[in-house]
């Protein structure tokens, strides 16, 4: 009796304060006793691991979209849009092109006596061609072609494209300085998907440079089919394309080819004229389709429209089985 008369002369602030206790620890047990009663049994394994298999591939979903839509951002970025790339110039296809500088028509010349002005029309700008000049001023001698390359000044894109052009010896062919000369020597014809740097260099204005530089594009593409191709290799203009081309014959026989069904999506990453998004989009098809019949069928891909069809189509075939 006396502890409850002690509860009963708390204050009346006090004995609210106990109350509001009591109910909040009578409230905590409460439901901690219906979360007991109401927990979820443990997950059975196998909806788990489905589960888990489920989440891995919406990620994985996730991360090829995120790629496709990177490479075609970068496809709109480089070309525009689809209308406008299918009209621009081969040129803007190549990869292996890292430069679209139009340099000038060159015309023979020996670096150890031409002005300052003739280095500008040769495509120097100034600042270069008064460095060479300097150079040799300080009685440096070019004796070979290869000298000149060595300068700092001479890019490799500057030096294959005049390379032809220099009239120094280094037991290599040079163009042909009149008609009489040319009327005497016997045409020179290689077969383009198989010559070597030596037949190529046989040919006037093609030097050791752009010869190497021709066999490289070669392997890349897998050969040629068409010497119009050539343009898209840096240094060579139509002006130049028009001196080399009848020199060349073309076996079509020659061009290692892609197959539609069993080539591999890096091997067709390798080839310069299959973009990212492009093949993307042939293995998709194919997933979704079943396998090629025929080349044509990747006509159905809405991203192939004629042109790049007939670009890719001399790299393309489909095996029987």
């Amino acid at each position: 009796m006396s502890s409850f008369r002690t509860f009963f002369s708390f204050t009346r602030r006090e004995q609210y304060g106990i109350m509001v206790l009591l109910s909040l620890i009578a409230v905590i047990v409460s439901v901690n006793f219906f979360i007991r009663e109401s927990a979820p049994a443990v997950a059975d394994e196998e909806v788990f691991s489905r589960w888990e298999e489920e989440v891995r591939a919406f990620q994985e979903q996730q991360e090829i979209a995120a790629a496709y839509n990177d490479s075609v951002r970068a496809a709109r970025r480089q070309y525009g849009n689809y209308s406008d790339y299918q009209t621009s110039n081969t040129k803007s296809y190549e990869k292996y092109q890292k430069s679209e500088k139009k340099l000038p028509a060159p015309f023979l010349f020996n670096p150890n006596d031409v002005s300052k002005d003739d280095f500008v029309k040769l495509g120097f700008s100034e600042k270069q061609a008064e460095g060479i000049v300097k150079y040799r001023e300080k009685g440096a001698v070019f004796k070979s072609k290869q000298d000149f390359q060595k300068i700092f000044v001479v890019s490799d894109e500057m030096y294959a494209h005049l390379e032809a052009w220099i009239t120094l010896p280094d037991g290599e062919t040079s163009p042909v300085a009149d008609n009489a000369t040319v009327a005497s020597r016997e045409p020179v014809v290689v077969e383009l998907n198989t010559a070597d740097t030596t037949s190529l260099k046989q040919i006037d204005r093609v030097g050791a440079y752009l010869a190497q530089r021709i066999v490289e594009y070669r392997q890349k593409l897998g050969g040629f089919h068409s010497v119009e191709q050539l343009l898209e290799i840096n240094s060579i203009n139509e002006e130049r394309l028009s001196v080399i081309a009848p020199h060349f014959v073309i076996d079509n026989g020659k061009i290692a080819k892609l197959d539609l069904n069993k080539s591999s999506f890096k091997d067709f990453t390798r080839h310069p004229y299959f973009e990212y998004y492009i093949v993307k989009a042939i293995f998709e098809y194919k997933d979704k389709n079943g396998r090629f019949v025929s080349v044509d069928d990747i006509r159905k891909i809405p991203l192939i429209y004629n042109d790049l069809y007939n670009k890719l189509n001399p790299y393309l075939y489909v095996s029987a089985n």
